[in-house]
């Protein structure tokens, strides 16, 4: 008789499949591995929160579905809408009620996003996230690049099941 850890039961009948579980790990892993990365070994504070959001926010906060190119065009496309949105809210982040009408403009648009296709409506949260973030942190423009560059390393490739691994359905139907 095998036995397993205690609570993996529970665990296995909310998480067919245990994706959550195995997502959740690998931002576990290399979240922190990216901000050290940043901040210990190249020196440069900004990009490690970026990478470390950035981490957080294309590994964790989607989950896009289809096949291995699809997903990874997804990704990609994540990645370069985010760095693009890091740069006007960097731009408006010294000035407090600019920072506040572009926050309302973006995150309506970005919102409002999700209705035009599945894959804009499953990248919303991790949107908003390259938007809020730097315009939360006031910076000088001259940042953009530093925070660019630690959002747009796209950490979740380099893993090569997060684009590439077998995919399961993990739609539910009724009481399965």
């Amino acid at each position: 008789m095998t036995r397993s850890l205690p609570g993996m039961a529970w665990i296995r009948s909310r998480d067919r499949g245990l994706s959550a579980l195995r997502r959740a790990t690998r931002t576990a892993i290399v979240m922190p591995g990216v901000f050290a990365l940043g901040s210990v070994v190249i020196g440069n504070p900004a990009l490690a929160t970026f990478a470390a959001f950035g981490a957080f926010a294309q590994m964790l906060l989607v989950d896009f579905g289809g096949p291995r190119l699809d997903r990874a065009a997804a990704q990609a496309s994540l990645g370069v809408a985010g760095a693009v949105l890091i740069c006007p809210a960097t731009a408006v982040s010294s000035h407090t009620w600019a920072a506040a009408a572009v926050m309302l403009v973006v995150g309506f648009v970005v919102l409002f996003s999700g209705v035009v296709s599945s894959v804009l409506a499953g990248a919303t949260n991790a949107l908003l996230l390259s938007f809020i973030l730097p315009v939360a942190l006031p910076a000088p423009a001259s940042e953009i690049g530093d925070r660019v560059a630690g959002w747009l390393p796209l950490p979740q490739r380099w893993s090569p099941t997060s684009c590439c691994g077998r995919r399961q359905n993990t739609i539910r139907f009724g009481s399965e």
